[in-house]
């Protein structure tokens, strides 16, 4: 199901605050798209990216299919620096058959480590494979640790962003958000300074959150909100922390 978000009293808990879609067939064409590009990252078909067998995805889709190749190219100094790739701190871009890729490369490992696709049939996919630092003696990290604060801040300032260009791309119409950790079995949080988490940590190899849709005009936040909490809680915790804490 695709979950919608509306406007609501702020103190109404969270859950109450989605309604199901009954179009099958739109959640059924995102879902389909979402695994095929899933399936294509892990089955390492783009060539240039550092070989990881973790990853982060995130898909921001319409759910009517909305042409916007030639917005791209009038906007795409705009994309070159509206929504960085996550977790680096410099970044490269180029047209591609997709539409236009804003890319960063890794530290550690030849290739890209994270890029922002926004999509010429009007959506834009997030991906990250150095989100994870594995154990490590000398830095007095015990565990596969998740970088939860460079999450937290994606979540709740930049996809908000990502949002707002997709209509000043001319993206109309609800538009659905997905969130997917891959290869992450094992893994715990970790927040800014490493202070780790205490609790079991991912318990499964693939997590995929729900379908949320955002509505034209509507705010983004509370829905992207929701997703991180889930991100969170597939690690055993309530709720993603605000950025910066």
């Amino acid at each position: 199901m695709v979950a919608r978000f509306s406007p609501v009293d702020p103190s109404i808990a969270l859950p109450q605050a989605f309604t199901m879609s009954t179009n099958a067939a739109i959640e059924d064409h995102l879902t389909d798209f979402r695994a095929r590009r899933t399936a294509m990252v892990r089955g390492g078909e783009f060539a240039d990216l550092a070989k990881t067998t973790r990853a982060l995805l995130v898909h921001i889709l319409p759910e009517e299919r909305s042409d916007v190749s030639e917005a791209i190219v009038r906007n795409m100094s705009q994309l070159r620096t509206a929504v960085p790739p996550i977790g680096v701190g410099s970044w490269d871009y180029r047209f591609n058959v997709d539409g236009y890729l804003v890319h960063g490369r890794s530290y550690s490992a030849e290739g890209i480590a994270s890029y922002v696709q926004w999509l010429r049939l009007g959506g834009v996919e997030f991906y990250s494979g150095d989100l994870v630092t594995e154990p490590d003696a000398q830095r007095n990290i015990p565990m596969p640790a998740l970088a939860g604060g460079v999450l937290c801040k994606y979540f709740q300032i930049e996809l908000p962003q990502a949002v707002a260009v997709l209509r000043d791309l001319g993206v109309a119409g609800t538009v659905a958000v997905s969130a997917s950790l891959v290869g992450m079995r094992g893994v715990r949080v970790a927040l800014g300074d490493w202070r780790f988490d205490t609790g079991p940590g991912i318990d499964r190899d693939v997590v995929t959150t729900p379908w949320v849709a955002i509505p034209e005009g509507g705010d983004p936040t509370a829905p992207l909100r929701a997703l991180g909490d889930i991100l969170w809680q597939s690690a055993g915790h309530a709720a993603m922390p605000l950025a910066g804490r």
